[in-house]
């Protein structure tokens, strides 16, 4: 026997149930796509900020193993934009007098240099003969394979690289900024850090 009271869903009910649930999906997709955007430029950020990181701890590696430190500022295989701007002497002293602090253990000479063209900071190292004879300085301050062989790349300042307050102590300033997510947010970081050496020759 039919039930002719019971009743189904109109046309429009329907159409109204399908705008509801598109309305839903469409608010769930924007969540989904912000969500992931904001992990990926969060995830970006992090792998930038753990960059600096890297090079800070390399840094104080180098200035804690010197045994000098050498300011002066020069334009790396005479083009201009290649400039040293800090060298690390590891048992070594530079100068009239040069020598080797210890005899049985390596010499070298680190250094420092900042591409503005690609705004990239690189680190050489060298090694120094004890037996004497001029001091060798490999100035490659190019894109280089070797992750060794660059520290920081997005570095929008000259580095700044001076003698400490502190006794024995080397201060290095530069700024930073990379653009993160795909609605590319700018980060900017500032290096702004102090290194003692461990030893006084």
């Amino acid at each position: 026997m039919i039930n002719k009271n019971k009743k189904g869903f109109t046309l429009i009910e329907i159409l109204v149930a399908l705008f509801l649930t598109g309305l839903v999906m469409a608010g769930l997709v924007g969540l989904w796509v912000a969500t992931s955007n904001f992990a990926s430029s969060s995830r970006e950020e992090l792998l930038y900020k753990n960059a600096f990181s890297i090079a800070s701890k390399r840094i104080q590696k180098d200035i804690s193993e010197s045994t000098d430190v050498g300011f002066n500022s020069f334009t790396c295989n005479s083009e201009a934009h290649k400039q040293v701007f800090m060298q690390v002497y590891k048992n070594f002293i530079p100068g009239a007098n040069a020598r080797c602090v210890k005899t049985d253990i390596p010499a070298s000479i680190v250094i420092f240099c900042y591409n503005t063209k690609n705004q990239t900071i690189y680190r050489r190292e060298n090694a120094i003969s004890c037996s004497g004879g001029a001091v060798s300085m490999v100035c490659d301050c190019d894109d280089l394979s070797s992750y060794d062989d660059f520290l920081v790349r997005n570095v929008t300042s000259i580095p700044v690289a001076s003698q400490s307050t502190t006794i024995n102590g080397v201060n290095l300033r530069f700024t930073s900024e990379v653009k993160v997510g795909k609605n590319r947010r700018p980060i900017s970081l500032v290096f702004d850090k102090s290194f003692a050496y461990l030893k006084s020759w």
